[in-house]
C-alpha cells in the first residue's frame, strides 16, 4: 500500500469513530437525556476519541508506524460503542441504561437489541484491549523495544482475538445467564489485568537503552501517569466523571506530545 494510500485509510478511520462518537453521543441524550449521557461516560469517550484521533491523524505522515494503525483502529472501535449503545436504546427503549453496568442476561433484551449490544461491545473492548498494550508496547517509534517481544505482540492480537469471541458469546441473544455470571466472563478482564503490566515493563526496558530524547519522551508519559492515578481513583471515589476527564487529557496530552515530536 502507498503511503498517500495508507494514510487516507488512516485518517478516513479516525474521521469515522470521532463521528461515530459524536453522533452516538447525541442520540443517547436524545434517548435517555443527560442521565443517559453521563451513565455512558460519554463526556470521557468524547475525549479519548477527540485526543487519540488528534495524535494519530498528526502522526499519520508515518502511515507505516504501527503505532499510528493501532491508534486509528482504536479511535473507530471506541466509537462503535456509544454508536452501538444508542442503537440499542432505540430498539430497547424500556431496556437498562448501560448495560456494561446494569446487570442483565441478554436473552431478557428484544433479540435485535442484544445482536447489536453483543457486537458493538466484542469490538470495542478487542480494540481496547490493543490499544491498551500496544499503546505502551510501541512507543514512542512504533516499533517493539527488541525482537524478543514478538511473541508478547503475537500473544496480545491472539487475545483481542479471543476476546471479541467471548463478549459475542457472553452477550449474544442466545445467552440466559447474566454477563458477570458467565464462564467466560472472566477471560475479558484478565487480559487486561496481564497485558498493560506488560506494558509498563517493555516502558522500563525500552528507556534502559533508549536515547536521551526518548528517555524524556518517556518520562513525560510516566509523569502523566502519575496525575492519571489519582484523578481515576478520585472520580471512581466521588462519582465525578470531570476528574477522570481531567486526568485522561494529561495523560493524552503527554502522550501526543511525545508523539507527534518522534514523528
Amino acid at each position: 500500500m502507498s503511503d498517500r494510500r495508507a494514510r487516507f485509510v488512516i485518517r478516513s478511520m479516525i474521521l469515522v469513530g470521532v463521528a461515530a462518537t459524536l453522533i452516538g453521543s447525541a442520540a443517547i441524550i436524545g434517548a435517555r437525556g443527560w442521565d443517559g449521557f453521563a451513565a455512558h461516560n460519554a463526556p470521557l469517550a468524547i475525549v479519548w476519541s477527540g485526543s487519540i484521533g488528534l495524535i494519530a491523524w498528526l502522526a499519520s505522515r508515518q502511515s507505516h508506524s504501527a503505532l499510528v494503525w493501532v491508534l486509528a483502529v482504536s479511535v473507530l472501535g471506541n466509537g462503535c460503542y456509544p454508536l452501538g449503545e444508542a442503537a440499542r436504546l432505540v430498539l430497547d427503549p424500556a431496556g437498562p441504561l448501560n448495560i456494561a453496568v446494569d446487570s442483565i442476561a441478554p436473552a431478557d433484551m428484544p433479540p435485535r437489541a442484544a445482536l447489536v449490544a453483543s457486537i458493538t461491545l466484542a469490538i470495542a473492548s478487542s480494540t481496547s484491549l490493543l490499544f491498551n498494550v500496544f499503546a505502551l508496547l510501541l512507543f514512542p517509534n512504533g516499533r517493539l523495544p527488541s525482537p524478543r517481544w514478538r511473541p508478547v505482540a503475537l500473544a496480545v492480537v491472539a487475545a483481542a482475538l479471543w476476546s471479541f469471541v467471548v463478549n459475542l458469546v457472553v452477550w449474544g441473544p442466545a445467552s440466559t445467564v447474566v454477563p458477570e455470571d458467565h464462564a467466560l466472563w472472566g477471560f475479558s478482564t484478565t487480559f487486561n489485568l496481564i497485558g498493560i503490566p506488560l506494558g509498563l515493563l517493555s516502558l522500563v526496558i525500552r528507556y534502559r537503552g533508549a536515547p536521551a530524547t526518548e528517555q524524556a519522551q518517556i518520562k513525560l508519559l510516566l509523569w502523566a501517569g502519575c496525575l492519571f492515578l489519582p484523578a481515576l481513583f478520585a472520580g471512581s471515589a466521588l462519582g465525578d466523571p470531570l476528574f477522570l476527564v481531567g486526568g485522561s487529557v494529561a495523560l493524552f496530552g503527554a502522550y501526543g506530545v511525545a508523539i507527534v515530536r518522534h514523528n
